[in-house]
């Protein structure tokens, strides 16, 4: 069988008369690429040819069944979240997540329990949850039907899923990680990738790590899940016009992957390891070092007085733009197709860096669990209005417009905001939140 790329590649040596999507008629470079489901072309949320083909090749790559998303992490995390849930159900989950597994709570209707992180030196967001958290709340809800965690976070930091899937099976839960950030995770050695941890389903953002589109994801699962049934569950979140672009990357990449990678991926390690001991030299602190988070550099200048904000806009006036920025770091999202020439570039930059006495860290994780007074969705499709965070205490929390990256919420719709919410909220440089009424 054709791969997707290659069937794509016959349509387009036809030179064909396109009366069909999109409106382009492939026109262009890239637009000739920009297909809709034609014969030889598949379907993705049925895919039975040239699609299927590639989604069996990523499965068997990864040692489980997977299918792809044009949608990123957040179509992915919306299809296993409903694969495994029924509306109504109870779910246990890191209070550290992504604004699309909220989003994805409030749609469903399902009822979270949260499990806080404890405060941590290393991690503003809190340390990693243990097993110990999981398996006491597992047991003072017994009526669970899910457990959901935060893979590799924003800083780089995991939890020991392999602990955690041991609790999940001993109570036959399923676990859900949300693995955006690590799709490489499966090619180090040893392997560090939530599935071969025991994970019942990820999510991998391959436009994370890997050079893909913007878009391409992809969803792992163990044998017992149907690929077909996710595929179903799917389609009711998805476009239904699915990018051909994304998934010609996905393709391309795969490639990649099996030919490239591994060489390319040494390589980078090797200079990565460089560049971490310039870094240190010049005083700055990487907060992850010790994690197997190789594709993000936490450089933190508060011992020498620079918060990232600071180093944020000094990079960016000589065109180095950072993923992520706070008062504590900046985060860089490096990966093998950055040049050594960037790596040189960067630590010039930060040779010229002030250096002023220490400050402290922020902690961005709240230690005290808030009240619910409504519940999600009630609070989420409710009327709510902007209000300046000094006059928010006491009042219920609406659906927050977050800071992306790393769009994580801090306080969820229907809970009440106290004083400890309000001051993280200002070190994140909040001014005004939506409260209900």
């Amino acid at each position: 069988m054709r791969s997707l790329a290659d069937s794509i590649k016959k349509y387009i040596d036809q030179n064909p008369i396109r009366f069909h999507m999109p409106g382009h008629k492939g026109i262009g470079t890239l637009e000739q690429y920009d297909l809709t489901e034609l014969p030889g072309l598949d379907n993705l949320y049925n895919s039975r040819g040239c699609i299927k083909e590639l989604e069996n090749n990523i499965g068997n790559l990864y040692g489980c069944r997977s299918i792809i998303s044009t949608g990123g992490a957040t179509l992915c995390i919306q299809t296993m979240m409903a694969s495994t849930l029924n509306p109504g159900n109870k779910i246990i989950v890191d209070r550290h997540i992504h604004i699309s597994v909220l989003n994805t709570m409030i749609l469903l209707d399902l009822h979270p329990v949260w499990i806080y992180r404890a405060s941590s030196a290393r991690s503003p967001f809190g340390a990693v949850i243990t097993k110990e958290q999981l398996a006491a709340t597992i047991k003072a809800n017994p009526d669970a039907r899910a457990v959901f965690v935060t893979g590799q976070d924003y800083y780089g930091f995991s939890p020991d899923l392999k602990a955690l899937s041991g609790v999940c099976k001993q109570n036959k839960l399923p676990l859900l990680v949300d693995n955006a950030h690590g799709a490489y995770l499966k090619f180090l050695n040893p392997s560090a990738h939530p599935i071969e941890l025991g994970a019942d389903m990820c999510c991998d953002s391959w436009h994370k790590v890997f050079p893909t589109f913007t878009g391409a994801a992809v969803l792992h699962m163990q044998e017992q899940f149907d690929p077909t049934f996710a595929k179903q569950r799917m389609r009711l979140f998805g476009s239904s016009s699915p990018s051909y672009l994304v998934m010609n990357s996905i393709d391309n990449c795969l490639d990649y992957i099996k030919t490239q990678f591994a060489p390319n991926f040494k390589d980078f390690i090797n200079r990565l390891a460089n560049l971490k001991e310039e870094l240190k030299a010049l005083g700055f602190q990487l907060l992850n070092e010790d994690e197997n988070s190789f594709l993000k550099l936490t450089i933190s200048g508060v011992h020498r007085g620079v918060t990232g904000f600071e180093l944020q806009e000094k990079l960016a006036k000589q065109r180095v733009y950072v993923e992520y920025a706070d008062h504590n770091c900046v985060i860089l999202l490096v990966g093998t197709q950055n040049a050594k020439t960037e790596f040189a570039q960067l630590i010039n930059i930060l040779k010229t860096a002030s250096s002023r006495p220490a400050i402290p860290m922020s902690t961005y994780s709240l230690q005290s669990p808030l009240i619910q007074k409504k519940s999600l969705p009630a609070a989420a499709w409710g009327r709510y209005k902007q209000i300046a965070l000094k006059d928010c205490n006491g009042l219920v929390a609406g659906l927050q417009e977050l800071k992306c990256p790393p769009c994580v919420p801090l306080i969820m719709p229907g809970e009440v905001i106290d004083s400890e919410v309000i001051n993280v909220l200002k070190l994140c440089r909040y001014h005004s939140i939506n409260c209900v009424g």
